[in-house]
């Protein structure tokens, strides 16, 4: 029996943790440093993003911070205690940046009032880990690196009117001025804080004496090399952030620690030689700018005061989104700046169609987050200078693709940044002398103060760091005698070598993995995790912290045990998958044609009780079903729609069900339901004269810049007017909403894939896998992107990676998502090994069909199979097929008298739910689906639903149609569309169209269109409109047919 899910609420639950101030101010107002402060990078506090109306905001109860600095490198560690002033348990994200060059390194949550060690894990294992224990209603904690310099804290539960402890430690190199000085920052929230501590520690070269600001009249004191400043405070306000300065440090210095493997660490700094100036001659400018949606709303005032700077004999610009533009050249600088006002911010992000773009003198301005290419950025010929402003920002990645040539204007002056432009610095081109090793800091700009760590392998050393321009600096005579004990220069040495690697985690995931285990270091590659009890740490293999001894010996004897009884046999998963697949094609093979067709209703409590005189396989989540492009042709020639439908519910009990030679339906028709959402943004967009709309759709979007179902909507709307390109556009702001969102990330796809766009789609969906390797569906959405596009394209490598990727997802042990999902996939890698068959193929492209159980290898083609699939975790939807004769097929009836099939219900997220009929008898077949409910608030509104339907399913004149629609209430029931079997329509006219006809011999054939000289042409039809498309050369590239709402057919592409 069904019960309506409650719902679980996530929150971004943030405090001001890692929050500074927009500007700074160079001294303190209460005279405590009297230094000049260097630049400190501006970072805005994190949201805190409500996902319910009536959920008030996390509350900070106290605040511990403890800092230790050693020479210019910092370990801060802050422990907070949230309040919950709600009546629900919540689940707390907190998404943070850090500055440049900082890490996590710890992370500990208080289970039973104790503060227990997050564990470093693969970012894959740590994730899947916390998700199955939150479904569980248990307590887990996570800290997982998002790109760039973003974090995330995931928390759950956070007690209804109670509280919740977390530590979350992180490493930071100090902030440095161009004089040498050097200052660390440790924002404070801006909020009251019953109790508020703070200590903290520096070890600096003698003749230094810190400064400290924000903590009243407090001062550092000196005891035993050691400076040292406490405070303590009740009900605090919202105030300064907390100032430590190191004043007027000497040109060179160093610092050695011991950490506890009994490694030397070392740490020398030295001001960078003079300059050499040189007078450039000037030449043209090429600007490379990044108009995407992650940079709307941005302050581009420091560019554009770098930009007047520039000495130029001209510029040319290129404005890129998801996209460039066509590059256009300037005269002068202003007409520059003009040009890029008014560049719209809109679109994803593909920084790879810039490789070969760069000439002499180009300028990238960029955050650096590349959301569609999925490949490391790389320059070839001339490399740009990267330059960046904002607070969240890919740095280290542009670093490297621009050669080190990186100019961050939260840290330095447009001033300061043309003359590094003009003239650039020399380079740190390695550290003579004998003694060390594993140097991290070469390759950087001698600008201002030059830092490098390092390991001492001998007792002692003498080094110099040397310059690209021939200098060195000082000696640093090096001596593990001097050396104190301590992990901060490790653990910096850590979070340098991390941050070098991670732009090609992929490449260097072992060495991220041991580095984060030996020193805790968060990375692309690995997270931090809490679990709870024994039971969770077994279950998921993962070792508890030395911190709790006893339950890590536990733990080892229970893995000792289990491993003998491991029964993961990929023989008896092979016996099991064969077994359910046995009874799929005994289904298929029965004979329905003479069965008496008792009508039913679809009473919650009838059904219900049917349920349980039902065999059922164990649901399967999945992302989207029909991953695949709805429109393309699944053999040579290019599939057509039949259009028409209509037809009653109930033809009669004795429908003929009569069969072509080929085993295919006799004129069957599909007609989708258009779904026009009735949003405000939408009447403005459409209410807008023809030309203004992509203005209308600016204007809307100031609004409505947060909701993903807006960008979804409008793109529907420029897509069913023929405006690919902006609609492609509007679409791609999906994936600059929420970095590493999967269910986003598969919305994108899927209507890319609708849309024709099988090149993005599948590198989107690459990196859906990547990020949920676990779900089975994640593969099989792949593989039916690469199947679609292997089919348009006859490509091989693409059919021979779509077979292997079904075989995948139909072997594979997939946990909660097991059972029903293989299923799916052998129905359509056997509907693609068909496909495949049929074509005719030159031998060296014909794709090698993989072997496997003989078992498994049944095309169950049928008249009819309708699949339907949504984008969210712990949601109910329910697929409703209403069969001539009044039987309906569902979740509780899945097996009806003229041998409907219904799969089995999946209640707890994704779907795919499939309905199939191999021999469908004459008449009509309504689709609906029913929001039965949700445990969770998604990324597009409560949930997005994709159907797909075909008719001759796994034939060679199969034909498909898809409805993507939202769902906004519970308990909502949709009409999607009617299948009508034995029409006598004959087919379409527009079947003999083909691509390049020229545009007389269409008007040949379709001599009425609106306006013969169009490029669409179009024929209304009362509600449709047929548009045929042609290229610049006036030859016939596509056909849609429209619908009310923007829903299209694509008949021929």
């Amino acid at each position: 029996m069904k019960k309506s899910p409650s719902i679980t609420l996530l929150i971004a639950a943030a405090c001001s943790l890692f929050s500074l101030p927009s500007s700074h101010a160079q001294e303190d107002d209460r005279g405590f440093i009297r230094m000049p402060m260097p630049i400190m990078p501006p970072m805005p506090p994190p949201r805190i993003v409500v996902r319910t109306p009536d959920v008030g905001p996390m509350q900070t109860r106290e605040m511990s911070v403890v800092s230790r600095v050693n020479g210019l490198h910092a370990v801060v560690e802050t422990t907070i205690v949230f309040h919950n002033p709600n009546a629900r348990d919540l689940e707390g994200e907190l998404v943070f940046p850090l500055p440049d060059g900082a890490a996590v390194c710890g992370y500990s949550l208080d289970i039973a009032g104790v503060l227990v060690d997050g564990v470093v894990v693969t970012k894959e294992r740590a994730r899947v880990a916390f998700e199955t224990e939150v479904r569980r209603n248990v307590d887990p904690g996570l800290v997982e690196h998002i790109q760039g310099n973003l974090y995330r804290t995931r928390i759950y539960p956070l007690p209804a009117n109670g509280e919740r402890r977390i530590r979350l430690t992180y490493t930071t190199p100090l902030a440095t001025a161009q004089n040498g000085d050097a200052a660390l920052q440790i924002p404070m929230p801006r909020e009251v804080i019953a109790k508020l501590d703070v200590k903290i520690e520096v070890s600096a070269p003698d003749g230094i004496a810190p400064e400290v600001g924000g903590l009243g009249d407090a001062r550092f004191e000196k005891a035993e090399k050691i400076w040292r400043v406490a405070s303590t405070s009740e009900n605090a306000k919202p105030g300064e952030d907390i100032l430590v300065a190191l004043p007027k440090p000497p040109v060179s210095f160093q610092r050695i620690e011991r950490d506890a493997a009994g490694t030397n660490r070392f740490m020398v700094t030295a001001l960078a030689p003079a300059r050499k100036q040189i007078a450039p001659e000037p030449g043209k400018i090429h600007v490379l700018w990044d108009a995407s949606g992650s940079r709307y709303g941005a302050d581009f005032t420091k560019e554009f005061e770098l930009l007047k700077r520039t000495k130029a004999t001209g510029y040319s610009l290129t404005v890129f989104r998801d996209m460039p533009e066509p590059s256009r050249d300037f005269a002068n600088v202003d007409e520059l700046i003009a040009a890029i006002k008014d560049a719209p911010y809109d679109g994803g992000t593909d920084i790879s169609v810039l490789a070969s773009q760069p000439a002499a003198h180009t300028l990238l301005f960029t955050d650096g987050f590349d959301t569609l290419s999925g490949v490391t950025l790389e320059f070839g010929g001339s490399i740009p200078v990267a330059i960046v402003s904002q607070t969240v920002a890919n740095r280290e990645a542009l670093r490297q693709a621009c050669a080190g040539a990186l100019i961050d204007l939260q840290t330095t002056t447009p001033e300061a940044a043309w003359s590094e432009i003009e003239n650039p610095s020399s380079r740190v081109i390695g550290i003579k002398g004998t003694g060390v090793a594993n140097v991290q800091g070469i390759g950087q700009p001698a600008q201002g103060r030059i830092s490098l760590l390092g390991e001492l392998t001998g007792d002692e050393a003498s080094v110099r760091i040397q310059y690209a321009d021939g200098s060195e600096s000082e000696p640093f005579a090096l001596s593990g005698a001097d050396a104190t004990e301590g992990e901060i220069l490790a653990t910096a040495w850590a979070a340098a070598r991390v941050s070098q690697l991670s732009p090609r985690s992929d490449e260097f995931s072992d060495e991220l993995l041991t580095l984060g285990r030996t020193y805790g270091i968060v990375s692309p590659a690995t997270s931090l995790i809490v679990l709870e009890t024994l039971d969770q740490w077994v279950r998921h293999e993962i070792e508890p912290p030395a911190t709790l001894p006893d339950m890590r010996r536990q733990w080892q004897g229970e893995m000792k045990r289990l491993a003998k009884q491991n029964d993961a046999d990929p023989a008896r998963r092979l016996e099991q998958i064969a077994g359910l697949w046995k009874e799929r094609v005994a289904w298929w093979k029965t004979d329905f044609s003479k069965a008496r067709v008792e009508p039913r209703g679809n009473g919650r409590e009838e059904n219900e009780r049917a349920l349980t005189d039902s065999a059922v396989a164990e649901a399967a989540p999945s992302a989207p079903a029909s991953a695949a492009d709805p429109f393309a042709a699944p053999n040579e020639q290019l599939q057509r729609n039949t259009g028409g439908g209509g037809g009653g519910f109930a033809r009669g009990i004795d429908a003929k069900m009569e069969a072509g030679k080929d085993g295919s339906a006799p004129g069957a028709s599909i007609e989708i339901k258009p779904w026009s959402p009735d949003t405000p943004y939408l009447k403005a967009i459409r209410a807008a004269k023809d030309g203004l709309r992509y203005s209308a759709y600016l204007d809307q979007r100031e609004k409505w810049a947060e909701s993903p179902a807006f960008f979804l909507d409008c793109a529907g709307v420029f897509f069913g007017d023929g405006e690919e390109a902006l609609a492609r556009r509007i679409l791609t702001n999906l994936a600059e909403l929420r970095i590493e969102e999967p269910g986003l990330l598969r919305v994108l796809a899927w209507r890319l894939q609708q849309a024709g766009e099988f090149d993005p789609a599948i590198v989107i969906l690459r990196r859906v896998a990547k990020l949920r390797p676990e779900e089975p569906q994640s593969f099989r959405d792949l593989a039916l992107a690469l199947s679609e596009r292997g089919r348009s394209k006859k490509t091989k490598a693409d059919l021979e990676e779509a077979m292997g990727l079904f075989l995948k997802v139909a072997l594979g042990g997939w946990g909660r998502h097991g059972e029903s999902i293989p299923i799916f996939a052998l129905e359509e890698m056997n509907g693609l090994i068909a496909w495949t068959e049929r074509q005719d193929w030159p031998e060296a492209k014909k794709p090698v069909i993989p072997e496997f159980d003989k078992r498994l290898r049944d095309n169950l083609d049928t008249d009819i199979r309708i699949v339907m699939s949504w984008d969210a975790d712990a949601t109910d939807m329910d697929l409703h097929v209403m069969e001539p004769g009044g039987e309906e097929a569902c979740y509780s009836h899945n097996r009806t008298a003229r041998g409907g099939l219904v799969s089995q219900d999946i209640t707890d997220g994704y779907g795919p739910e499939e309905y199939m009929i191999r021999k469908a008898p004459e008449g009509g077949y309504a689709i609906s689906t029913n929001y039965f409910g949700s445990r969770q608030q998604t990324v597009v509104g409560p949930a997005t639903v994709t159907a797909t339907v075909f008719t001759n399913w796994g034939r060679p004149n199969e034909e498909r149609q898809v409805l993507t629609i939202r769902l906004d209430k519970e308990k909502e029931k949709i009409d999607i569309g009617t299948i009508t079997f034995g029409s006598s329509e004959p087919p379409a006219d527009k079947g003999n169209l083909r691509t390049g006809m020229k545009r007389e011999e269409v008007l040949a054939l379709f001599p009425n269109p609106t306006d013969p000289a169009a490029n669409p042409l179009e024929y209304p039809d009362g509600a449709k409109t047929l548009k045929i498309f042609f290229n610049k050369k006036g030859k016939l590239r596509r056909v849609v047919e429209t619908l009310p709402g923007g829903t299209e057919t694509i008949i021929l592409q």
